[in-house]
């Protein structure tokens, strides 16, 4: 057992749901270990570290179960690889600590786990020593470019990636035995089946073939498509390759669908993928990818992380996905590279379409309709598993009236009234607001700012093209001459009530009792600082908010200079949630195109939020209580969730927010520690949620808005 400092073993090893059991070393096994503090601890900042051998990946949360009932969860940062330590502030005291292990080393074999109060400055002395450990590298990577200096932004960006490979990529060229030992104990894995297409560059196809054959996971089979009158060359070109008896040169009349579908017909695998020419996977990627199959026997499409290639091989642009998010899908294939999918299933859908460029992305949509409503069954392996060249062409550049095709088939076996459009790879679902023109009542909360008032709802009346709604203005103890005179000439606007709420602010109330006045079937929560840009902003939103599987919808917000104030919300992001690619510029794609596409998010921001009145009474709106100025717009997004729906963000429904970038949230000690007491009530609420955001990926950082690589 590991050196346990301020620690003792309270139970056995246990799995996930509690058992005890003895360590099996079975492939993908989370196991818990649970601990109480050898003597009791106050609350407060604590430090905490735990320690593994470097071979494998290790993965650990932390929870803490405290006096007052609840429990917080915390991932510590990795100092190192597989080295864990940091600092974890605890409203209460702890009475056991249970960690959550999880990896491809051995999750028994922690050389150390600590946990002591912090006390002092001396106890500063080693969490400085540790940080220090990052060195100038790191220390760049958490500012960027503005400390960076003469580097540029290719080659911070090279250099943030090989420092996370470091610490958060497998190793298979220092752990060969381990990753050896993994596969073998894979013997009853699936067997998968993969196709390529023979190109005309024969290196190319060689690395490919060459990186498959070094897998440790040896159930595999491939069948090299090749038209008839190539298969010598093709043969000749692979050498001692084409003596593998899982290797099979194919002759195929005609190239795309028509090849692949020869090659579905003869497959035995159990799952089914197409590899790139050129493509390179890394030694365990076969590993990985049974090991999650086999933990996951519902799977019937699996995804994975990937990188690019520079000119001299090395890895660069990785491309870190979200978890399955079918309303991104429609924008732009965010899936790419490696996936497979259950043979049998796509045999039964007709295998692959002749759509000229959009064949794998119409399969991924035929096969999203037949499996998507099986929990489980769209899965995403977050871990980077092929490696293409820097010059391959994207596959979304060559998705065009193709593509539109294959979705308008799409939304019509769903029964969707949808209009497609297309644009430089990106493509736009158009849902139609119903005929019947739903009435919204947007809600705007306000306190005198009479110039920001007026600003705001004259855009409101003069641009939004969707004329059925009404404006609830919500008073809430405004005193300034202007203010009330622009009340009185607002409210001569039919369209426009004015309701007081003399109650002291409390922004929860102050929309719920909104809610309670409000006529419309359809909510939009409106700060009194924004301003509508585009027309048809409420069009949009009350488009996506009507479907009966959507929550809440939030909009693109831009500060005054053009730059991004919000563009979805991301949880774990700055402490407790952020807006993502916050001042980034309005222009740019963002990060896999996010900028410029819908997307589903675990939350939005309640300053342009639309949702039906139903869905909000059912969620039982903001929580007045625990709530009342912070994260309350989290909360309702979190409950929506939780109920079953989905939330969206659309970079189609722009307004600018008027906030200063530089504005000062909370600086008097009373809103401090009103801000802290509502982050500890979100805190207990959600617990791991706030830990695992599906919608961003867990190698990006939490240290900022704007998806760089993480170092920690």
């Amino acid at each position: 057992m590991a050196e346990l400092r301020g620690l003792s073993l309270y139970k056995e090893v246990t799995h996930e749901d509690g058992e005890n059991i003895p360590f099996s070393h079975d492939i993908n096994q989370v196991v818990q270990l649970r601990l109480v503090p050898s003597h009791s601890l106050a609350p407060g900042p604590l430090i905490a570290e735990i320690r593994f051998p470097p071979e494998g990946l290790m993965n650990v949360i932390w929870r803490f179960h405290l006096a007052d009932g609840t429990d917080r969860f915390v991932d510590l940062p990795r100092v190192r690889r597989n080295q864990f330590s940091g600092l974890v502030s605890l409203p209460a005291p702890p009475l056991a600590v249970t960690l959550e292990i999880s990896g491809s080393g051995d999750p028994l074999s922690c050389s150390r786990i600590s946990l002591h109060p912090l006390r002092g400055l001396k106890k500063l002395l080693p969490l400085a020593q540790r940080l220090s450990r990052f060195g100038a590298r790191e220390v760049r990577r958490f500012m960027g470019r503005r400390i960076s200096g003469s580097l540029g932004r290719g080659a911070w960006e090279s250099q943030a990636y090989d420092a996370w490979r470091e610490r958060f990529d497998e190793r298979p060229d220092l752990d060969r035995d381990l990753h050896r030992a993994r596969a073998a104990r894979l013997c009853k894995g699936p067997l998968f089946s993969l196709l390529l297409s023979a190109s005309s560059d024969r290196e190319a196809l060689a690395v490919t073939i060459a990186s498959l054959r070094a897998q440790f996971y040896s159930q595999w089979e491939l069948f090299v498509l090749v038209e008839a009158g190539m298969i010598a060359s093709v043969e000749a070109a692979l050498g001692n390759a084409a003596v593998d008896g899982r290797i099979t040169v194919s002759a195929v009349d005609g190239s795309g669908a028509r090849a692949w579908n020869e090659g579905l017909s003869l497959a035995r695998g159990e799952f089914i993928g197409i590899l790139p020419s050129g493509a390179r996977l890394p030694a365990h990627t076969l590993t990985e990818v049974a090991a999650t199959i086999m933990t996951h026997p519902e799977t019937e499409l699996l995804y994975t992380d990937e990188d690019r290639l520079d000119a001299m091989g090395r890895r660069c642009g990785p491309r870190f996905k979200p978890d399955w998010s079918p309303d991104f899908l429609w924008s732009y294939d965010y899936l790419g590279c490696l996936t497979v999918y259950r043979t049998n299933t796509l045999q039964q859908l007709g295998g692959w379409r002749s759509l000229e460029g959009a064949e794998e992305f119409d399969a991924k949509l035929r096969l999203s309709d037949a499996v998507s409503s099986r929990p489980g069954a769209i899965l995403h392996l977050p871990k980077v598993l092929v490696h293409l060249p820097d010059q391959a062409t994207e596959m979304n550049s060559r998705l065009g009236p193709a593509a539109l095709q294959a979705l308008s088939e799409h939304a019509a076996r769903r029964g969707l009234q949808i209009t497609w459009s297309s644009n430089t790879g990106r493509l736009r679902a158009r849902f139609q607001p119903p005929q019947s023109r739903p009435l919204v009542s947007i809600i705007v909360p306000t306190r005198d700012q009479a110039v920001l008032l007026r600003t705001c709802i004259r855009s409101i009346l003069e641009r939004t093209e969707y004329q059925a709604y009404e404006i609830i203005i919500v008073d809430n103890g405004s005193q300034e001459a202007e203010t009330i005179h622009l009340f009185e000439e607002l409210s001569r606007d039919e369209r426009v009530r004015v309701l007081a709420y003399p109650h002291p602010f409390n922004y929860s109330a102050i929309n719920n009792f909104a809610v309670r006045h409000a006529q419309g079937s359809l909510l939009a929560l409106l700060n009194n600082d924004v301003e509508v840009v585009t027309p048809e902003w409420l069009s949009e939103l009350v488009a996506h908010a009507n479907r009966p599987e959507i929550g809440c919808v939030g909009a693109k917000l831009l500060y005054p200079d053009g730059t991004i104030q919000h563009g979805g919300i991301v949880l774990g992001v700055g402490g407790l949630a952020g807006h993502a690619h916050r001042t980034a510029l309005a222009t740019t794609s963002g990060y896999l195109n996010r900028l410029q596409c819908v997307l589903n998010v675990s939350a939005v921001t309640a300053a342009c939020l639309v949702v039906r009145r139903d869905t909000f009474d059912e969620i039982g709106g903001f929580d007045e209580i625990g709530l009342a100025t912070a994260f309350n717009d989290v909360d309702l997004c979190l409950k929506a969730r939780a109920a079953g729906y989905r939330n969206l963000w659309s970079p189609y429904a722009i307004l600018i927010h008027h906030e200063s970038k530089s504005r000062g949230y909370e600086r008097t000690p009373s809103k401090r520690a009103r801000l802290a007491a509502e982050e500890d009530v979100m805190r207990r609420r959600w617990g791991r949620a706030l830990l695992d955001d599906p919608y961003y990926s867990q190698h990006l950082t939490r240290l900022s808005e704007d998806f760089r690589v993480r170092c920690c």
